[in-house]
């Protein structure tokens, strides 16, 4: 057959589609809107910011939206003499979302939940066979990979609630609006991701200290290798769980029965213990700033060498001071996650949250530079540094000094707090 006759072909195909998928949106389209089911809103709102009975929340009459088939309603709160305006969008299933100029969240989520599984099976796979090879450049790769999957793992955390608020936008006690969803799933899938979270983290933190101690000794001790061997089985198998979890919430089907009865995520009570306990939320307030003050002080030292200052003192020297400024990011890490379960609302929408995230992530693979490449490492005392290590080193203190900005701006930005 010819170019000519599957031209017609295609031709003819298309025609027929049209014919057929018209009629159908056409009807679609005409399907008409349920009517605005206010009281739903209204304590889907109140779920959303924590409101508490003395609250006053009025939801607004629905108008046309510019986006097809949704309509914009204003929620108004009030409380005292304050008043803010919240805008969302109802589809006309009685879908509620909220508008907002960040990127969609639970999207993220998605993009983001099949590494830390995946990911970490081939960062597992690499460091068993460094293991029985006595490879040095494979267990540096794989020492990446794991502490690589251990960053990327913390924004898939932060972005399931939001995924949670997506999928299940009822009240905390109310089973899930949309059929099929199962919200003894999504706590469940919540709880073990909280403690799989707790285990990937510090099989990443232990795997940079193998990178640490291999660029300072050329092998990584025989109990480090341990540590990471028995963390990295543990790992996988909680990050298994979870997936395994995750994957039954929209699939009853498959779902079993464990998790008909089950009670808060452990995150829930963390959560509740933190904004609930009088002292600990500002004891974790100055451990963050301690943390902070580590992390900034460690970094900021060594990006100074590398763009001209110290140059009498070679950098091996100053690479002393890494596990203190790891040991920074470590204090900010947790107090950070118990800043976010005790009040997850406060953040999973808001864009100074997201942008500060997004610098840290930058900043990890910052700190993977410093630590692996020669470049820095090849520096004497009296060096210049190339322009590779100069250019990472400036990029460093732009990124510390905007994590730090925009955890300032939370409540400005994002309207938090």
């Amino acid at each position: 057959m010819g170019l000519d006759h599957w031209r017609k072909l295609c031709t003819w195909w298309f025609a027929l589609a049209a014919v057929v998928v018209s009629p159908v949106g056409s009807a679609l389209a005409q399907i008409p809107a349920k009517p605005l089911d206010k009281p739903a809103i209204e304590a889907y709102v109140r779920n959303l910011y924590a409101l508490e009975k003395d609250a006053t929340v009025q939801v607004g009459d629905p108008k046309t939206s510019s986006a097809e088939g949704l309509r914009e309603v204003t929620v108004s709160v009030t409380l005292g003499d304050v008043r803010q305006d919240i805008p969302l969008l109802v589809s006309a299933s009685g879908r509620i979302m909220r508008t907002t100029a960040s990127p969609d969240v639970a999207h993220v989520h998605l993009l983001l939940n099949h590494f830390p599984t995946i990911g970490f099976l081939v960062g597992l796979g690499l460091y068993l066979m460094a293991l029985a090879t006595k490879s040095s450049d494979l267990m540096r790769a794989s020492l990446i990979v794991l502490l690589g999957i251990a960053l990327i793992s913390i924004p898939t955390y932060v972005t399931g609630n939001a995924a949670q608020e997506a999928l299940c936008r009822t009240t905390p006690d109310a089973p899930c609006p949309e059929p099929g969803i199962s919200r003894a799933m999504i706590l469940a899938h919540e709880g073990s991701a909280f403690g799989a979270m707790g285990f990937m983290e510090l099989t990443g933190a232990l795997a940079w200290l193998g990178l640490w101690q291999l660029r300072r000794s050329t092998r990584v001790p025989a109990w480090n290798r341990i540590a990471i061997l028995l963390l990295s089985a543990v790992t996988f198998l909680a990050m298994a769980r979870v997936s395994n979890i995750g994957g039954q919430i929209r699939h009853p089907e498959i779902q079993t029965a464990a998790a008909a009865d089950v009670g808060p995520p452990v995150a829930r009570i963390v959560g509740m213990w933190v904004t609930e306990v009088s002292w600990v939320w500002p004891t974790c307030e100055t451990l963050h700033f301690v943390g902070l003050s580590l992390l900034f002080g460690v970094a900021l030292v060594v990006d100074l060498r590398m763009l001209g200052t110290l140059r009498k003192v070679p950098f091996a020297a100053l690479h002393r001071l890494m596990p203190w400024g790891i040991l920074g990011f470590g204090l900010n890490l947790i107090t950070g996650f118990l800043f976010f379960v005790g009040d997850p609302g406060q953040y999973t929408q808001n864009i100074a949250f997201q942008w500060k995230l997004a610098l840290i992530l930058l900043a990890g693979i910052n700190v993977i530079y410093f630590t692996v490449f020669d470049a820095p490492w090849a520096l004497k005392a009296g060096d210049d540094a190339p322009l590779t290590a100069k250019f990472a080193a400036a990029s460093a203190i732009i990124l510390v000094v905007g994590v730090m900005y925009f955890g300032r701006m939370l409540p400005f930005l994002g309207n938090a707090f």
